[in-house]
C-alpha cells in the first residue's frame, strides 16, 4: 500500500495539488453516497413498513376477537409507533385501514367489524375534533366549532379571518421548501461534479514556464542567425 501511493505520489510530482488530498476525497465521497442513500431508502421502507405492521397486528387481533374498544387499537398503535419512531393519529389511521381491507378485498372481516371501527372513530372525533391538523389550526377550528354551537357570529368570522391568514403563511412556507427541496439535490451534484472535475484537472503536471521561455529563445536566436 504504502509503495502504491509512492509511486502515485511520484507520477505527478508536479501537481499544484495534493494528490493525498484528492484520494481522500474521493474516498470520502465513494463512501457518504452509498451510506446515504442507504439511509435514505431504509426510513423509506420503515415509514411504509410500520403501517402495515400495524394494519396485520389490528388484522390478527380482529379476527381473534380482541378490539373491544378504541383502547386495545391504541395498545397496537402506541406499540408500533414506539418501534418506528412515528406518531400516528387514531381517526385517520382507522380510516385508512378500513380503505385497506376494502382494497385487500378483506369483505368479511371489514362486514364484521365495520360498525366497531365507525364507532371508535365518531367517539375519537368527539374527544379529539380535528386531531390530524396542526396545533395553530386545531385550536382555530376548535374555537370556530364552538361559535357555531353558540350561534356567535362575529366569533366565528374573526376566527375565519385567523384561520384564513394561517393557512396563507403555511402554504408560503410549504412552497418555499419545495423550492429549495428541488433544487438541493441538483445543485449539490453539480457540485461534487465540478469538484470531481477540477480537482482531476489539477492532477494534470503544471506549465513549465522556464521551458516555455527557453524554446522562445531558441526561436528567436534561430530567426537571427537566418537573417542575411
Amino acid at each position: 500500500m504504502n509503495e502504491f501511493f509512492k509511486s502515485l505520489t511520484e507520477t505527478f510530482s508536479g501537481a499544484p495539488v495534493s494528490v493525498l488530498t484528492l484520494l481522500i476525497m474521493m474516498i470520502s465521497l465513494l463512501t457518504v453516497f452509498p451510506t446515504f442513500f442507504k439511509i435514505l431508502l431504509k426510513e423509506k421502507g420503515k415509514r411504509i413498513s410500520s403501517t402495515e405492521k400495524l394494519f396485520k397486528l389490528i388484522n390478527s387481533n380482529l379476527e381473534k376477537g380482541l378490539i373491544k374498544d378504541k383502547e386495545d387499537i391504541l395498545l397496537l398503535l402506541n406499540s408500533v409507533s414506539r418501534e418506528y419512531y412515528k406518531d400516528f393519529s387514531l381517526s385517520p389511521i382507522i380510516e385508512d385501514y378500513i380503505a385497506f381491507l376494502s382494497e385487500k378485498d378483506e369483505k368479511e372481516l371489514l362486514q364484521k367489524n365495520y360498525i366497531l371501527l365507525k364507532d371508535i372513530i365518531n367517539k375519537e372525533n368527539e374527544e379529539k375534533p380535528f386531531s390530524d391538523v396542526p396545533n395553530e389550526e386545531r385550536r382555530l377550528l376548535k374555537s370556530i366549532d364552538d361559535s357555531v354551537k353558540h350561534n356567535d357570529l362575529e366569533s366565528i368570522t374573526f376566527s375565519l379571518h385567523e384561520l384564513n391568514s394561517v393557512i396563507s403563511t403555511r402554504s408560503k412556507i410549504y412552497k418555499r421548501a419545495n423550492a429549495i427541496n428541488r433544487w438541493s439535490i441538483p445543485v449539490a451534484l453539480i457540485g461534487i461534479l465540478l469538484t470531481i472535475f477540477f480537482g482531476i484537472m489539477s492532477l494534470r503536471p503544471a506549465i513549465d514556464y522556464d521551458k516555455i521561455k527557453a524554446i522562445n529563445t531558441e526561436i528567436k536566436n534561430d530567426t537571427i542567425s537566418k537573417k542575411p
